[in-house]
């Protein structure tokens, strides 16, 4: 049986990694390990917010929520090659990840359905913030149709913490 930190000691090299291969341009094909970094990192933090914060809160919930979206607001505006003529501002879609991320701190569900919530809601955004130029209309009708079912799922058969 492995010992209880080895997952975490797996997921902090593989992000220093990534971290310095970005940096020291070892990695020549940039994007999606940026893509892959961002991911890691939000999701880390995600459960990490919803583990320290229970449903229905204190406000400080809200103020280390509202810390969570400015960092993944940074780490998105970052991202190489992003941003050139996005239809959907980075902003705006951080304060839409903010904004789901109040309503999932009122749900009764545990800290990691809570996390997955957000984590795909980030995923999607980051979608429409970065990479604008491939989006159609339907193609965000479909997004937003997966990510509906996938928080159906999530809300409906996850067990609740009444």
């Amino acid at each position: 049986m492995a010992p209880a930190g080895l997952p975490q000691a797996v997921y902090a090299a593989m992000t220093l990694v990534l971290i310095f291969g970005i940096k020291d341009l070892v990695i020549v094909n940039r994007r999606p390990a940026y893509e892959l970094l961002v991911f890691l990192l939000s999701f880390a933090g995600f459960l990490l917010l919803f583990s320290h914060f229970a449903a229905w809160s204190l406000p400080l919930s809200f103020l280390a929520l509202a810390f969570g979206v400015l960092l993944w607001f940074w780490l998105v505006r970052t991202v190489p090659g992003g941003q050139g003529t996005s239809r959907m501002p980075t902003a705006i879609a951080a304060l839409i990840l903010f904004e789901v991320g109040a309503i999932i701190f009122l749900l009764p569900l545990s800290f990691f359905s809570q996390a997955a919530l957000l984590f795909f809601g980030s995923a999607l955004l980051f979608e429409f913030a970065v990479d604008s130029e491939s989006l159609t209309m339907k193609r965000c009708f479909a997004w937003s149709g997966v990510y509906a079912a996938i928080a159906f799922f999530l809300i409906f058969l996850a067990p609740w913490k009444i």
